[in-house]
């Protein structure tokens, strides 16, 4: 894939996926009897914002050209993956059909992106010295983890799902993460 094509399918889709970050930035519905319904849909946005990162970021060009396809990663632990994320099986970036993959901590050279669950922060610092500056996009859902060397971080701010982000970390990795997606953010680290 030329780098041609990678940047005119970037712009394609560029508005939509704006689009989707403002309207996945709204309120979610307010805690309900049925909490599981409530923990689903929260995990639907998140798997809306991870598709809609990748859409943000720009990999080194050998990172990308390689592969067959796209592979989004999620650390097994207690709990599995959830099943809102099979919907990202659907969906394509750079061109290159999205794989997920439930990895332990010694499979990760293979993943474009690693979603980290809640369930594994006391290993923040065990897995991300494993990645080291590999050009993967790191991506959890607890506090501290930009702090420790994560790069993208999912906060809960009232009812809402927003984000965080560590730029030093994503340029060590030797990601560029688009300006739009930095206003979007929370909080960002420079």
């Amino acid at each position: 894939m030329d780098e041609k094509n990678i940047t005119h399918g970037k712009l394609k889709t560029a508005r939509a996926a704006l689009a989707f970050l403002l309207a996945a930035l709204f309120a979610l519905p307010p805690q309900s009897a049925a909490a599981q319904a409530s923990v689903r849909q929260e995990y639907e946005l998140k798997a809306g914002f991870l598709y809609q990162f990748t859409q943000f970021v720009e990999w080194p060009p050998e990172k990308i050209q390689e592969p067959e396809n796209f592979v989004l990663c999620a650390l097994e632990g207690p709990a599995s993956l959830p099943e809102e994320f099979e919907v990202l099986r659907q969906e394509e970036v750079y061109g290159l059909k999205i794989e997920i993959r439930i990895t332990g901590d010694k499979d990760l050279e293979a993943c474009h992106a690693i979603f980290i669950p809640a369930a594994r922060r006391g290993d923040f610092n065990d897995i991300l010295k494993k990645i080291g500056d590999r050009p993967i996009l790191t991506i959890a859902e607890s506090t501290g983890f930009l702090e420790r060397g994560g790069i993208i971080n999912f906060i809960r701010q009232g009812r809402k799902i927003r984000f965080e982000i560590n730029q030093k970390s994503a340029e060590r990795a030797g990601l560029k993460i688009s300006s739009k997606l930095l206003k979007l953010a929370s909080r960002v680290i420079t």
